[in-house]
Formats: structure tokens, sequence, C-alpha cells
């Protein structure tokens, strides 16, 4: 370490410093636990997943790694569990648990660049830490993380404490001390799998710095001697606690590190270059978070496109970068340096549109020490200048050159991450649908189901990459109460036929659920494009209701019977609420059933078709309201989203469509005209054929 520098300590400094220390945590735990029920919305998928996860534990099922989302080790959920335990089992429990560790990292910042610089700053040291805590208890990114529950916030406390006790452990070679460090900074990788980048950092940096300091020695400076013992054992401790859940993550059939690497720019690359051109723009695009240029793009983990650092943060984190960069051959600044790069790694080798704050959160400590170190230097220089001025500040100069960054750190940084977090970025409609508000609303129309042969289906698909393990809605699974069960079809298999079979069994009243909001579902909204089971369910029953809203659309059909075979060919027959027809439009379709009824201004038609031979062609379908006197007075024209092409010889299609009743038309007694065309080329229009029903449609 470098010789102390001879520096003249601010008046009653050690007081302010206290004092501001007291006012920092304060600040930090109002921007934690304020409106912490309300804010952030409802409970969002992995919260939920955690959550199930913990209860799983209560239960007495012991794992390393989470059965419901892929890659998460299992850490944060012990401590959940423990905390269920002892609290309760709910959403504020969870996450003021996350708050409490977001809170802890105030003080726990400040004592660890205390242990770290104290040495090589002298009184400096103190600034450094208490300038660090402040900048962390109103930073965005920071405030943002630590109210949700979920582990992000969890391995910045572990490594941080694992530092605080390892330096000391390390020059004094208390083996306790590197004990308990080895083990809080093993702990740190069973919170989340990205921390494993920091397991190295440590040893990495006291052996860099041996080495730098043989190769280019300072003749006026010893050599200081790596003390291989205690680092050994320091690194064999982190490497021992480490290991079940390394092997956990790269043993099996289908070991957890592939999907891991699946998400990552090596696994996307289509070449060299490509990969060396990903890895450029995702080093750019981090850096630009930093620098006040872009941000995270995702409204869960940020106001979408805010950068990390404002202007005036992003300069005051480059002087201390290029500062630590100088001073690169002392070791607590070549240690952060490597701590924040290393720590990094994990969300730029998992780079796709944006960087992710989330996955960053183990560079939250050193981003803001190297911004403190600036500040520091500032304010030191800034102190001396007013103490040595001709002004007669002299004793008011500590104070004096105080003003500027309080002005800074405790009114513009809390007014303006209070304004971003909870006037803005807590209302954007967004966060709500990341935050499973349009989930809780769709389950509390669950819940007010009380039919018992009803059951809602949700579709499901696997991305195409298969990044995403097809699986249930987490927050539904945690909170639903309701008597009416829930589906959920993987329509990528192609078993789907059977499970529908075997799972509506006894069920006649079928929710198909649809365009459902929320921050997972929005991955599978296109599950069923082809619309296969609006096809099945009116094949095998009929449409009897549709519910719209901003959060869902539900399809209500009732089906032949509590046993349909949705395996079989063919459907059994015309469904017993429509009237037999046996009308046959140019000899290649029968019109096999119809009913028809008044509901507002519209008149309800639902049609059963049946091919005479496999089609090849899709029909569009015309329906005519005819006077007395033959003359159209109103009608529609209708592709059915199921084309005619993909119907099987003899199959029957029964299919709904509203005629509009315009106000105009006057009661009375209308028929219908019901028949089929399709387009051929340069627009024109082949009349398949038609049909006058003789079934009078009486208007009141």
């Amino acid at each position: 370490m470098k010789q102390q520098e001879t520096v003249t300590e601010p008046r009653f400094a050690v007081t302010i410093i206290m004092v501001l220390l007291v006012v920092v945590v304060i600040l930090a735990a109002f921007l934690r636990f304020y409106k912490l029920s309300q804010i952030p919305p409802a409970f969002n998928f992995d919260e939920a997943s955690h959550a199930l996860d913990a209860l799983d534990i209560l239960n007495g099922q012991l794992t390393l790694i989470s059965s419901r989302l892929s890659q998460v080790p299992m850490g944060y959920m012990y401590l959940l569990a423990g905390t269920f335990k002892l609290f309760g089992t709910s959403p504020i429990v969870q996450r003021s648990l996350t708050a409490i560790f977001g809170l802890l990292l105030m003080p726990i910042s400040f004592f660890v660049v205390l242990t770290l610089f104290k040495e090589d700053l002298g009184p400096k040291a103190r600034w450094v830490g208490i300038f660090t805590a402040l900048l962390t208890s109103t930073s965005f990114w920071a405030v943002n993380i630590s109210r949700i529950g979920y582990e992000y916030i969890l391995p910045p406390v572990f490594a941080l404490m694992g530092v605080a006790l390892f330096w000391p452990g390390y020059q004094h070679e208390r083996w306790g001390m590197l004990l308990a460090a080895g083990i809080l900074i093993a702990i740190e990788f069973y919170l989340y799998v990205g921390s494993a980048s920091f397991l190295p950092v440590i040893p990495t940096s006291v052996l860099l710095h041996a080495l730098w300091q043989r190769i280019f020695p300072k003749p006026a400076k010893p050599e200081s001697s790596i003390r291989w013992k205690a680092l050994i054992f320091f690194s064999l401790v982190i490497g021992i606690v480490a290991l079940p859940l390394f092997l956990a993550l790269v043993t099996g059939t289908d070991p957890e590190v592939k999907r891991t690497l699946q998400l990552s720019i090596f696994s996307r690359a289509e070449s060299p270059a490509d990969l060396l051109a990903r890895l450029i723009k995702s080093i750019i695009s981090h850096a630009e978070s930093f620098l006040a240029l872009s941000g995270d793009m995702h409204w869960r983990h940020n106001l979408a496109g805010r950068p990390i650092l404002n202007p005036v943060l992003a300069l005051s984190f480059v002087a201390g970068l290029l500062m630590s960069l100088k001073r690169i051959r002392r070791l607590p600044y070549l240690f952060l340096l490597i701590y924040w790069s290393l720590t990094l790694l994990p969300s730029i080798v998992t780079f796709g549109d944006s960087p992710l704050y989330s996955r960053m959160s183990s560079a939250l400590p050193p981003t803001y020490i190297f911004i403190g170190i600036a500040w520091t230097e500032l304010y030191w220089w800034l102190n001396n200048y007013l103490s040595s001025s001709s002004f007669g500040l002299q004793k008011l100069a500590s104070v004096l050159a105080l003003i500027p960054f309080l002005l800074v750190g405790l009114v513009w940084l809390p007014i303006d991450t209070y304004q971003d977090y909870f006037l803005i970025w807590a209302n954007r409609p967004e966060v709500a649908e990341e935050h499973d508000t349009t989930i809780i609303e769709f389950m509390e129309r669950m819940e007010r189901e009380t039919d018992p042969e009803a059951i809602f289906v949700v579709t499901r698909n696997v991305q195409p990459n298969h990044e995403v393990i097809p699986r249930p809605n987490y927050t539904i699974e945690f909170f639903y109460q309701g008597q009416a069960p829930i589906l959920y079809i993987f329509m990528d298999k192609p078993d789907f036929r059977q499970t529908l079979t075997r799972e509506l069994a006894n069920y006649r009243t079928i929710h198909l659920v649809t365009k459902l909001k929320g921050g997972d579902e929005k991955r599978h909204r296109n599950s069923d494009s082809d619309k296969l089971l609006p096809f099945l369910f009116e094949k095998y029953g009929e449409l009897v209701g549709v519910e719209k809203t901003d959060a869902y659309s539900i399809f209500t059909y009732r089906l032949d019977s509590n046993h349909v075979d949705f395996e079989a060919h063919l459907r059994p027959g015309v469904p017993p609420k429509l009237e037999p027809l046996s009308y046959v439009i140019g000899d290649q379709v029968k019109l096999a059933g119809i009913r028809h009824r008044l509901e507002g201004n519209n008149l309800l038609i639902d049609l059963a078709w049946q091919p005479l031979l496999k089609l090849h062609v899709d029909y569009t379908v015309f329906i005519q309201l005819l006077d007395e006197n033959g003359e159209r007075v109103t009608g529609v024209d209708v592709l059915p989203e199921r084309g005619f092409s993909t119907l099987d010889d003899q199959e029957i299609m029964v299919a709904s469509y509203t005629v509009p009743l315009s106000d105009e038309i006057r009661p009375g007694t209308y028929t219908l005209l019901i028949g089929l065309y399709f387009f051929t080329g340069d627009n024109r229009i082949d009349s398949v054929g038609s049909v006058i029903l003789p079934e009078p449609v009486i208007l009141e």
C-alpha cells in the first residue's frame, strides 16, 4: 500500500460524517420502504415463483436450483422461507426482506470503503465511504432492485461483507475472518448465478498486484509479499462452498448451464466476425448506460431508457475511473477496477437489445465508489482552497466545501429519483403489466366463476430458440383461491389433442383465455396463431359468450358433452341447439344446421358447414337479410378464421356470424340468403352457389 499522504483533516470531520451516515440511512429507508405495499404494483411472475419455491422449502422440498425458473439458485428462497416462517406468507413480507438488504447496503458500503482505503487514503477514506453510501441511497438502480421481491440486491451486500472481512483477515492471517469471508462470497453465488464472476475477484487482484510489483518494481518501495497460506485458504473456502451448486449447474442430462450458454452472445453469433460485432455492441451499450447516454429498455428493471447515471454523476464516474486507472499499481484501486469489470461480464455476454440492470447489480458498489473517489478529491481540494484563502473562511471551510455535495446528494438526487420512480415509473401502464396487475385482474375474474363444470384454458408455446421453458403463470398459482381450475395447453406438443381429451373430461364450460396481458404472458400471445383451439371447441361445442377487457379476452364454449374426444376424426353430428338442414351449395358444401337469435341491434347466426369432398379453396360466406320483395336490407361477408380448406371430408364446422340491424329496418317477416364465393386472379369473384332458406326471420 502507498504511504499515507499528509493531509489536513476538515474540522469536525468525524462528527459530520457520522451525522451524514445517519441521514443517509434514513433517506435510504424512506426510498426503499415508502408505499412498499403499493409500489411496485401487484406481484410479478418471478416474485411469485420465488414465493412458491420458498413454500416448497417449508414443505420439505430442499433443492439447490429452482424447479420453476431456469438457472436460478435457491439461496434467496431459503432466506425467504425463513422469513415466511417468522412473519407469514405475503408479498409485503417478501419485498420487505429485499428492502432490508437494500438498506443494509448503505452502512456496509461505508465501512467496506473505510476498510479498503484507510491505509491508502487516510482520513479521505471516510469521505469516499460516506459519498458512496449517499449516492447508493438515492440511486434509481439501487432503489428499484431493493423494492422488488427477488435476489438481485443481495449479492452486493454479501460480497461487500466478504470484502470487509477478507482484508484484515488476509493482512493479519486471521483464519476465522478468512473462513467467514470465503463463505459469504460463496453464498453470493447461491443467490444469483451471475455472481460467479465475483468469486475470483479478490484472489485475482492480489495475484495481479504482486505480479505487477515484480515486473515493475519501485526501488524506493519494498515489494509486498503474498501471504500464500491465507490466500490459498480463502480461495479453497470459496471453491468448496461453491462446488455443490457448480456441480448441480453443469451435471445431468439437461444441465442448467446449457440454458445459460443459450442466452449468451456466443451461442447467438453466426461467425467469429458476428461474435466480435455483438461483443463490441454490448460493451458500447453498457458504457452508454454509465455515460448518461442510454439505458435498460425493460420496464420491470428501469424507467425504460434511463441511464444509470445522470450527466453530473457520469462525469464524476469517469473522473473516478481515470483516477483509479492512474493509481492501478495500488491494490485497492486494482481490486476496484477488477471488481467492476468482472461483475459486468454476465450482462455483457448475455446482451440482447439493451443492458439488463438486474444482471449488472453486482457492479453497483464499485460504480458508486468510483464516484465517491472523485467527489472526495474535489471536496478535499475545495476544503483546502477555502482554508488557505484570505476570505476569513478558515473555520467554516469544511462546511462550505460540503454544501454543493449536500445539495446534489441530499436534495437534487433524492427529488430526481422520487419523481422518476414514484411519480413516473410507478404509474406507467407498461410497469403495471410487467408486474402482473393485469394477471391479478384476470385472477379475480376466475374467482367469480361458480359453474362446477367450468375450466379456464390458457395456451403456451416453446420459443424457437428454447430460451423460455413453457410453464404456468406463477402469479396465478400463488394467489388463486377459486374453484374453477386452469389448464395450460402447450400448443407445440404433438399430443395436445390427447391432453385436451384427458384434462377436459368432466368439464363442459370452457373459458378459452386469449390476449392475456402480463409480464411473462407476452411470450405466449402467439402460441395459438392458427386458432386451433377455437376451431376444436366450435367443432365439438358452440360459442356461448365473449368477455373482453384491457387485461384479457375470454371466449366461452359449451361442449356437446363432458367427455369429448378431441382426437376423433369427425364431429359426431350437428350440435343439438342447431336446427338440422340439408342444403347443398355448389355440389361441394352442405349447409347442415342453423340457429339465429336477436341480441340488441344484431342478428346472431350460427351455421354448421359440412364439406362433401376435400376442399382446396377458402370460401367467403355471405349472409343477406331479404325483405318480402327479395331486396337486400342488410348483410355481412365473412372469411372464416378457420378456412374451409382445413376441413376434412364430411367434417362439420360450426361458425358464428353477426348481422347488424339498423334502426331503419322495420319490423316484419324476412328471409335469409346464404351463399359462398371465392376470389380468383385480378380480384375476380367466383360464386360457388347460394340458397334462400324458407324458414322466416321475424323482426319485432
